[in-house]
């Protein structure tokens, strides 16, 4: 179960961190090493950290400044949902996905990044394109090796995605199409400090995508126009949460995890299921307001290369 990311850490031993006793005796039953986190004075050697409050953020902090160099993964279920069930269900997908091949094919994916000027967009009752302008700004995880020193979100492992963090600078791509919608995921950043939504809230909107019949996304020029769910447009809805932004992207990216999808729950407000195969939309910063991803999972992408270059499908 947890011998890939193993494998990626180049480590044989890894310890779940946790101060969550739910989530402490799920793991002890399955025959996980995992330590409870009142109970450590240093980190060991390689570490998957289960946060879910600041609480445990700020002791993980305070204990890598007096560890010696690790490695470590983080599930930071802190910024979606914290309860012992949820983080159960992430590091359960997060263990069975193939982390390594993942992080594999991001490398490809970064090469056609570098020859491409469009990514054609098809599938299941979807169509669209994703135009290059200029320098793209991508987010990846860093090389195939994962030194001691190193920490990264769970999320890194499992995508690529065009971000937009200055909103004064003309995003290099623009996303125009209709996309069938599979999933809401709705996080907020440590320092957010928008309008204060409940979990009950969050939880009956993802709810709702989640076990609708048909859901789908349009948007034009990167902006978002409706947002249809069993024929209701809940574009405002989403446009009201998200903050200053509103519903002009601020990500959008490719997943390549795609162990997860036939074990997916799309009703849990999980991090791991943004890294499923396809695409997702990202509007809000998590800041000024939620950040919100359309999951998309059903969409393919081809990359429209130079002439002289074939072009290649991305999973």
């Amino acid at each position: 179960m947890i011998r890939n990311l193993c494998n990626l850490l180049d480590e044989c031993d890894l310890t779940l961190v946790t101060s969550q006793p739910q989530v402490f005796d799920w793991a002890r039953e399955r025959n996980l090493s995992i330590v409870m986190i009142d109970t450590l004075d240093s980190l060991p050697r390689s570490v998957l950290d289960l946060c879910h409050s600041i609480e445990h953020k700020e002791k993980i902090a305070s204990l890598l400044k007096r560890s010696a160099p690790i490695k470590l993964v983080s599930i930071p279920q802190i910024a979606f949902d914290s309860s012992p069930a949820a983080m159960i269900y992430s590091c359960e997908r997060l263990l069975a996905a193939d982390s390594v091949g993942c992080v594999k094919e991001q490398a490809r994916l970064l090469q056609l990044f570098g020859r491409a000027h469009r990514i054609s967009l098809t599938g299941n009752a979807s169509s669209g394109v994703c135009n290059f302008f200029g320098e793209l700004e991508i987010s990846a995880f860093a090389g195939e090796l994962f030194p001691l020193g190193m920490a990264c979100s769970a999320a890194q492992l499992f995508e690529v995605s065009l971000d937009v963090h200055d909103t004064t600078v003309t995003p290099a791509f623009e996303v125009t199409g209709i996309f069938k919608m599979s999933g809401l995921l709705m996080a907020r950043a440590p320092d957010f400090h928008g309008k204060p939504y409940s979990v009950n809230e969050i939880s009956s909107l993802v709810g709702m995508v989640a076990e609708a019949g048909h859901a789908e996304v349009h948007l034009k020029n990167n902006t978002i126009s409706r947002v249809i769910v069993d024929g209701r447009d809940i574009a405002l809805v989403l446009q009201a949460m998200t903050g200053k932004r509103g519903l002009t992207l601020t990500e959008f990216a490719i997943g390549l995890n795609k162990r997860i999808r036939s074990d997916i729950d799309w009703r849990v407000n999980s991090q791991l299921n943004e890294g499923v195969e396809g695409i997702h939309l990202g509007i809000g910063d998590g800041r000024s307001g939620l950040h919100i991803d359309l999951l998309c999972p059903t969409v393919r992408c081809a990359f429209d290369t130079e002439a002289d270059v074939p072009a290649l499908p991305c999973i």
